[in-house]
């Protein structure tokens, strides 16, 4: 399983968003951003903190997208040994 940095909250124009650091190799696959940024919907912090962890889950999922399969490296690596 792959580590990824915490989500923190932030506001912003009353509004809680969820923050998430992107990992720098990963960068490239996000227009060179250094965070996603997510809004929660809400200003009640209670709430935001109950909504944090399934836009979390979804940030996750968007830098899982752009790691490669690992049976495509070992596909390439078998291909080039050959």
């Amino acid at each position: 399983m792959v580590e990824y940095p915490a989500t923190s909250l932030a506001i912003n124009k009353g509004k809680y968003y969820v923050l998430l650091t992107v990992p720098t190799e990963l960068r490239q696959y996000f227009n060179n951003r250094k965070q996603l940024k997510r809004s929660t919907g809400t200003s009640d912090l209670r709430d935001a903190e109950r909504r944090q962890h399934g836009i979390a889950t979804d940030l996750y999922a968007q830098l899982d997208k752009c790691k490669p399969d690992i049976r495509d490296v070992i596909s390439v690596l078998n291909v080039t040994e050959n």
